[in-house]
């Protein structure tokens, strides 16, 4: 094969350097190795013992015709440790070696094809794994013990050789990663989310042959197999008798109650993906959404938004619910733990903008302040109910529609007093996520307000970003990602303040982010209310998908990034998650975050201050030599400390 798309990676000085500076530090006794020229493409793509080239070296490599020299090292001490490492570059070169040509690669997108399709290929199974230690050479900080909860999407295929069309379609899948950083170990262990959506695709409802009966985001019945417009037909029909789907596969919450216990739910945006779960075992042990079914309830709250949020002073889970019928509005609700049993109720209301809602996927709360942010981007009926493009006209942006002429709007609310709103407009923006929001109302630096930190988008063509064919870049477009993404702060004037203007401001150069982020996350410390501080997913290079980690300061706009263990952008990357040192100053601490490399999904340990990488868990092969466990596309979730519950 060309030496090119063996190894593209390390077929320029730069990236040779990169990868050379990054892997060994060390120096060992060199020899010097003549090879023909005609031989040495494929000898170095599995020469187990080679150390690193330099610039110069690859210079002459390239340059030369006859002879070419590179150092190995001889050493017997650390022939292991160098057998380690390019076991895992021979790996990554075996799927390299399976993508079609080297000039997407080294032209276009970061992320490999064949990789990002190999993992979204994938089905999950109920798994767990014995306690491990970290990978050799890195150890995890003493301090951190205790267990990351993540939900997520473990399987995106379909019976009769389907697949679904969208990242958020697929089936909610449970992770817990146990962390022992005294002992240097940890476990983990993985379990399917038991909704009647997911049994009827694994193994069938009430004696029917597995199939989908649910419409997904981006997915109706029918639409997961190319069998036309009658198979579309018959598929909005399932979905129909089926009712909304009870897909619990975004996050994890968790409603506390004064006995110290708490109420685990995985769930979802329809009000029917809420079940409880058992934080331990991962078990699904009962529904408390909405029960699907026909004739479907429209009425009253149908949706709800995918990121509640614990409220100390109303001792309770807030959450933001979308009405359509019999008026379109939002529903501020809050969910009590009263022993094992919940209790939700309505706050308070906002209508909305339009005949049509927007879409909320989450909200802010600041003190006793809610803050709901309603874009111009609003449900498409024909898509939900799996009819869009085949009776009805089809969406705009999957199952959703965007008018960018018309304004955002941000709604202030004090749950104290609903009465008491202000809403401000801003140019159209589109958003999945906020980072955080607090009141300022001291007035030493501007008039009494809502500071809300949230990624924003100019558009939702995101949304079509993230089709599994756009993803994988199946077909070889290298689009790659939206690039006018922005982590944005905007100034709210809070209710009663009428003098006051709104205003916004970028909190760091967009481009240090790759025009890319989203998954904000902060440390949270029983003694700050205003983080300084924000963790991000989002882009280097040009990518389909996230592949880089960044910390954002949010005073000074400095970026401190990791973009895989390589720094070329080659990892997929989920959302961070902070943990604060017990005790430790403020920033000290460790970002955790599900990264999949060429060996496959793994848990990395960076540190918060830095942005170094310490420790990478990967899940071990069987006792058999079985392959390790398939590992969901984690989108959020928990960390709980060692001893709460």
């Amino acid at each position: 094969e060309p030496f090119a798309s063996t190894l593209p990676v390390l077929s320029t000085p730069s990236s040779m350097e990169a990868m050379k500076t990054t892997h060994m530090h060390l120096h060992f006794k060199a020899h010097t190795i003549h090879l023909p020229s005609a031989s040495f493409a494929s000898h170095f793509a599995w020469h187990p013992l080679i150390t690193g080239i330099g610039a110069s070296q690859n210079e002459q490599i390239a340059s030369s015709s006859t002879r070419h020299t590179f150092l190995v090292a001889s050493s017997t001490a650390v022939v292991f440790r160098i057998l380690q490492q390019c076991r895992r570059l021979a790996r990554y070169a075996s799927i390299r070696r399976r993508v079609a040509g080297s000039a997407r690669w080294e032209g276009q997108l970061s992320l490999s094809t064949d990789l990002l399709e190999s993992f979204f290929s994938t089905v999950c199974q109920d798994f767990s794994c014995p306690w491990t230690e970290v990978e050799q050479g890195q150890k995890l900080p003493s301090w951190l013990s205790g267990s990351l909860l993540r939900n997520g999407c473990g399987r995106y295929s379909t019976p009769g050789g389907g697949r679904m069309r969208h990242l958020f379609d697929g089936y909610g899948f449970l992770t817990r990663w146990d962390l022992d950083g005294e002992g240097g170990r940890f476990c983990c262990r993985g379990r399917f989310v038991a909704s009647e959506a997911s049994k009827a695709v694994r193994f069938g409802r009430d004696g029917r042959e597995a199939r989908m009966e649910f419409s997904e985001f981006g997915t109706p019945p029918g639409r997961d197999v190319d069998g036309g417009q009658f198979a579309a037909l018959l598929g909005a029909g399932r979905s129909l008798v089926s009712g909304a789907t009870d897909n619990a596969s975004v996050n994890i919450a968790r409603v506390m109650s004064n006995d110290a216990s708490s109420v685990w739910l995985a769930l979802s945006e329809p009000a029917q993906a809420q079940y409880v779960i058992n934080p331990d075992s991962l078990q699904t042990q009962r529904l408390v959404g909405r029960p699907s079914g026909f004739p479907p309830n429209l009425i009253g709250p149908i949706l709800q938004t995918a990121h509640p949020q614990w409220s100390k002073s109303l001792n309770g889970l807030v959450n933001v619910g979308t009405q359509l019928l019999p008026t379109p509005s939002y529903h501020v609700t809050i969910t009590k733990s009263v022993g094992s049993k919940l209790h939700k109720e309505t706050l308070a209301e906002v209508s909305a903008a339009g005949l049509v809602p927007s879409w909320m996927h989450s909200f802010a709360l600041a003190d006793d302040y809610v803050v709901l942010v309603e874009m111009p981007c609003y449900y498409n009926f024909g898509a939900l109910i799996g009819i869009g493009g085949l009776l009805l006209p089809p969406a705009e942006h999957v199952c959703m529609d965007w008018d960018g002429s018309l304004p955002t709007r941000v709604h202030v609310m004090s749950l104290r007093d609903p009465s008491q709103v202000a809403t401000h407009e801003f140019p159209s923006f589109f958003f999945f996520h906020i980072a955080q929001a607090c009141v300022k109302n001291d007035r030493v630096d501007g008039p009494a307000r809502v500071e809300l930190d949230l990624c924003t988008y100019g558009d939702a063509s995101i949304l079509d970003a993230l089709a599994l064919d756009r993803l994988i870049d199946s077909k070889g477009t290298g689009v790659g990602l939206p690039t006018n993404a922005r982590l944005m702060r905007l100034r709210l004037p809070l209710p009663g303040d009428g003098a006051a203007t709104t205003s916004s401001v970028d909190l760091c150069d967009p481009n240090r982010l790759g025009g890319f982020v989203d998954f904000p996350q902060i440390p949270r410390t029983p003694t700050v209310e205003q983080s300084g501080i924000i963790y991000t997913s989002c882009a280097h290079g040009r990518t389909s998908a996230a592949n880089c980690l960044a910390r954002v300061d949010a005073l000074t706009g400095d970026v401190r990034s990791w973009a895989g263990e390589r720094g070329l952008g080659e990892e997929l990357v989920g959302e961070p998650k902070v943990v604060s040192k017990p005790g430790g100053k403020p920033g000290e601490g460790a970002v955790l975050a599900m990264a999949v490399d060429a060996e496959g999904p793994s848990l990395i340990v960076l540190d918060a201050g830095t942005m170094e990488q310490i420790a990478r868990c990967r899940a071990p092969a069987g006792p058999d030599g079985e392959d390790p466990p398939a590992m969901p596309y984690a989108l959020h979730g928990e960390w709980l400390p060692a001893g709460a519950s």
